[in-house]
């Protein structure tokens, strides 16, 4: 997410951050009003309304994790803080990575509680990272570990069961702003390939597309890198992904049912973009219309159960009286009308139903805005 203007900014992850994590982990949703029923996932517009109830408990499992920042000035950023669940040692239960603080951290799920694990390697303390993608690159049933530090190159720890270790040289590129991080075997070698986006520079610069009538962006490119089945990764500059968007968000996934995987990146300032795999290493660019100008993440399921991939990407909702005053600045708010939910109609070709499944804002009358 993004934060401008503010004199002073404090983010703060303890306890309550684990909302974000999936409810089998530490939470136990309950159905309010004891009505509802799983066919009401997959049905706009229930006649009678699901309510969830969560009960934060991170504090009493020893789930504590702290990642602080103050911004001085003006100066235009975005949020540093990722959670991240797998089962990294094989017994079935799901474990947390913690990245945004003075460095990442590893709990390990006992469960009944989760103990700060001692898997992950020395890191350097000095770097920033920002985004991070738990993936089996060797195809050894272990779930490795890529870390993006900020200005620096990629870190691929390999799981040896207990734990991670560096392995040296795995990607041969800088990667200023890595905000996202996916994989897929987009080239059908049977190796895993990654793919990563970023946003843009705030220190030096500021959206070009934030200004009416620019047709050029001015994000950092995407990076796309073909996968060995070893611990190395190759840098491919001719797929026709590399893009140049201020992107917050990214999925590789098959959209159009060909049994390729495509990409979806959800950008702020911009439209979303679709990358479709033309099976030739390549890929084609789609702009996905009607989507907000402010998608801050994303999240692919088959949520109409028709058998494709749908999306959903949650944006940025202006109030009337901000996009008035945004307006008054010269800034573009005609898109931004609350979250998308991408409805696919198998060929990759999306149509936004947010408003039909109740999903397009969060709070009454649209006066809240939904950041993931």
């Amino acid at each position: 997410m993004r934060r401008e203007g503010a004199v002073v900014a404090t983010v703060v992850l303890i306890g309550a951050l684990m909302y974000l994590v999936p409810a089998a982990m530490i939470f136990g949703p309950e159905l309010v009003d004891g009505s509802a029923n799983a066919s009401d996932i997959n049905t706009p517009n229930t006649s009678q309304e699901t309510r969830l109830a969560f009960t934060d408990v991170a504090k009493n499992r020893s789930l504590s994790y702290e990642a602080v920042r103050k911004l001085n000035g003006t100066q235009g950023t975005m949020g540093r803080s990722g959670v991240y669940v797998t089962d990294y040692n094989g017994d079935l239960r799901g474990d947390v990575l913690l990245v945004g603080g003075k460095r990442p951290m590893l709990f390990r799920n006992t469960g009944d509680k989760f103990v700060h694990s001692n898997a992950l390697p020395a890191l350097n303390d000095s770097a920033v990272y920002r985004s991070a993608l738990f993936v089996d690159y060797n195809n050894d049933g272990r779930e490795d570990l890529v870390l993006n530090p900020m200005h620096g190159e990629p870190i691929l720890l390999h799981n040896n069961g207990d734990s991670f270790v560096p392995q040296p040289d795995a990607f041969d590129a800088r990667i200023e702003v890595p905000v996202a991080v996916t994989a897929a075997d987009y080239n059908g070698d049977g190796c895993t390939d990654i793919f990563v986006t970023q946003n843009g520079d705030w220190i030096h610069s500021r959206p070009a597309r934030i200004q009416p009538n620019q047709t050029t962006d001015n994000g950092k490119p995407n990076f796309l890198f073909r996968g060995t089945c070893t611990s190395s990764f190759e840098r491919v500059t001719d797929a026709g992904l590399d893009g140049a968007h201020w992107s917050l968000s990214a999925s590789f996934v098959d959209f159009t049912g060909d049994g390729k995987p495509d990409v979806h990146v959800a950008n702020d300032f911009h439209h979303d973009i679709l990358y479709v795999n033309q099976g030739d290493g390549t890929f084609s660019s789609r702009e996905i219309p009607n989507t907000n100008r402010n998608g801050m993440a994303s999240e692919v399921d088959d949520v109409d159960g028709d058998g494709d991939m749908d999306i959903f990407v949650s944006n940025i909702y202006w109030t009337r009286d901000i996009r008035s005053r945004l307006d008054s600045l010269g800034v573009i708010t005609s898109g931004s009308i609350g979250n998308n939910l991408l409805i696919n109609d198998g060929d990759g070709n999306f149509t936004d139903q947010a408003s039909e499944w109740g999903s397009g804002t969060v709070g009454g009358g649209g006066r809240r805005c939904w950041k993931t």
